[in-house]
């Protein structure tokens, strides 16, 4: 939600709506006299909806300017903090407000500052690298307390040894029984900080305690490695945060280092 405001003539406020990949930016607003010429004349009044898919603008709805009933008010934002959220600018998402009587704490921070070789890196806890208790590295056999056994099937273009398992909202590699890698893409398989597809942009830096890596916060992606335990520097598994187009959570990969 914006307010447009100090700049040219018009003034105007919009709000987006979300629908799985589509959003709906429903705006309004009026142009400003700026002499007394213009104080004479009728308002001009603006509105419409811009309607996207992932993100790509489709088309534009305008409204008939005299049907436009345009005037200050906060009542979606005063909703939103009543629940106990707050606006973040930097990410431009609503995030938990710890000052909330209601709030939840919030896991954080958890992110770390590493080194590798001769620079600096970022990196999570080692126990960060699960999803709802899965751990890359587990055995296929290790998981019949916590998921439901399923069938492996070979990945497309490897060799026999590799295998892919397939759950509701999570996907498995594997390399001889092995837990290689991990995409999730339901709310279900949670990090153990409460990172989950779903989460604002605001929510993972507030759990993460600032942006990974010196990215920009409105990063389409976050990653990080895992810090190795120890104190020499090392890292394993790295951990990729994608965003969709909503500013929330999309995906979240876990996969074993390439170096």
């Amino acid at each position: 939600m914006s307010l447009g405001q100090g700049l040219g003539k018009a003034i105007y406020e919009n709000v987006t709506f979300y629908n799985g990949e589509y959003s709906y930016d429903v705006f309004g607003g009026f142009d400003r006299p700026f002499s007394e010429e213009e104080m004479l004349l009728p308002i001009r009044r603006f509105g419409g909806i811009d309607v996207a898919k992932n993100g790509e603008h489709l088309t534009r709805i305008e409204c008939v300017p005299d049907t436009v009933s345009y005037g200050f008010g906060g009542g979606i934002h005063d909703a939103k903090v009543a629940l106990g959220l707050e606006w973040d600018e930097n990410t431009v998402t609503w995030r938990t407000d710890p000052n909330h009587p209601m709030a939840e704490p919030v896991r954080g921070p958890i992110l770390k500052m590493g080194t590798e070789l001769n620079g600096f890196e970022d990196c999570l806890p080692l126990k960060e690298h699960k999803l709802f208790g899965i751990q890359l590295g587990y055995q296929v056999g290790q998981l019949g307390k916590l998921v439901p056994p399923v069938v492996g099937q070979p990945i497309p273009g490897r060799g026999p040894e590799f295998e892919r398992f397939m759950y509701d909202g999570l996907r498995m590699d594997t390399f001889q029984g092995e837990i290689t890698e991990m995409f999730a893409t339901t709310s279900f398989w949670e990090m153990p900080s409460g990172i989950k597809v779903g989460s604002t942009r605001g929510e993972v830096i507030a759990i993460l305690g600032r942006v990974p890596n010196g990215d920009v916060a409105t990063a389409r992606t976050f990653g990080a490695r895992v810090c190795t335990d120890g104190e020499d520097g090392g890292f394993g598994p790295y951990v990729l945060i994608e965003f969709g187009h909503d500013k929330r959570v999309q995906v979240i990969n876990l996969a074993a280092s390439s170096d």
